[in-house]
């Protein structure tokens, strides 16, 4: 299951705890840091400020998932991934590397789409080879 620390992918991994408890089901929380290396913008920077801000990134991916299982309903078995680059790519790749039963993603990130599902979540469901599951932020919403 993939975490952005937005509203919709902590109803994800709500969903997901609270569906791999009753039946001990294993779960791999997996977050995306943004690689600013091929960021034009950060050609600008001091080569100490694009590095800074990079670690920072990468740390902020990784307390997204530790923030997002600190309200996990219960004890789940748990593993915690994180990797560094665009997330629609990294979340694919992180599913063709190992033998997954189901991806769990948020409808939507943090972007501002008035769209039923985010840019990264289209772009697992176009081409995911393994199930995927979109849990949007509101539960009504899975009626609308």
């Amino acid at each position: 299951m993939a975490v952005d620390g937005s509203e919709h992918g902590d109803a994800a991994l709500r969903w997901a705890t609270s569906s791999a408890l009753p039946t001990g089901a294993r779960l791999t929380v997996f977050s995306v840091s943004e690689d600013l290396a091929d960021k034009p913008a950060m050609y600008a920077l001091r080569t100490d400020a694009a590095r800074i801000l990079q670690l920072a990134l990468d740390d902020h991916a990784r307390d997204v998932v530790e923030r997002a299982l600190a309200h996990a309903p219960g004890p789940v078995d748990v593993t915690r991934r994180w990797t560094r680059g665009a997330p629609g790519p990294a979340i694919l790749e992180e599913l063709a590397s190992q033998p997954y039963d189901l991806v769990v993603l948020g409808a939507v990130g943090y972007s501002a789409s008035t769209e039923r599902f985010g840019s990264v979540t289209r772009e697992v469901l176009l081409a995911s080879d393994v199930p995927v599951m979109v849990v949007p932020a509101q539960p009504a919403e899975l009626i609308a």
